[in-house]
């Protein structure tokens, strides 16, 4: 008969090491996602201003089209259904935009007419500044040239202090809108009309 003890071996964690594993990972997960503040930040600004640069697109693309005026006015709030009133000195793209066919030419949505669009507007976080004057609504004509005489800016940032994101949208006279960076001073502007 043999005497010899014989022991296996167990594979595996102790609960003291699992303990160590997770202490660490909490510890390096604490000290990243400060750093990603500004990451997603920046992705915010990106995404708003996309949504916007798509519908100033949409709306020329549907006014060349359908061979009528299309009109992009800012919302008063995100439930409405009504262009904020004109003139406003300060329109809150923010709140949200209609885009719409605009037949009988007074830059604001009738029952009657169609509407391609109503977007609900971005997170309180989010700002858009009109940064030389395109006013509440922006009206696109059928040879897809827009209702402005010079071009305009329009600043999107965020406007919560954990970053300085912002970009800005040029629009020109033929319709055309490109992303572009913006100036130290746009930008600053852009977090004081919070």
């Amino acid at each position: 008969m043999n005497n010899m003890i014989h022991y296996s071996k167990k594979s595996g964690f102790s609960l003291i090491e699992m303990m160590i594993t997770l202490s660490i990972l909490a510890i390096i997960t604490m000290i990243s996602i400060p750093n990603q503040t500004p990451v997603m930040k920046q992705k915010q600004v990106s995404t708003s201003l996309h949504d916007l640069m798509k519908s100033f697109s949409y709306a020329r693309t549907k006014a060349v089209t359908t061979q009528v005026p299309v009109v992009i006015c800012a919302k008063p709030n995100t439930t409405s259904m009504q262009c904020t009133s004109s003139p406003d000195p300060d329109p809150e793209w923010q709140k949200g935009w209609l885009v719409f066919q605009d037949s009988n030419n007074n830059y604001r949505y009738d029952t009657n007419e169609i509407l391609f669009q109503s977007h609900d507007g971005f997170d309180d976080n989010i700002g858009i500044f009109d940064a030389n004057g395109l006013g509440n609504n922006l009206a696109f004509y059928n040879n897809g040239k827009a209702d402005i005489d010079t071009m305009k800016t329009i600043v999107v940032c965020d406007q919560s202090g954990h970053s300085k994101a912002a970009r800005g949208i040029a629009l020109s006279v033929t319709g055309h809108g490109s992303t572009i960076d913006i100036s130290t001073t746009q930008k600053d502007n852009c977090l004081l009309a919070s």
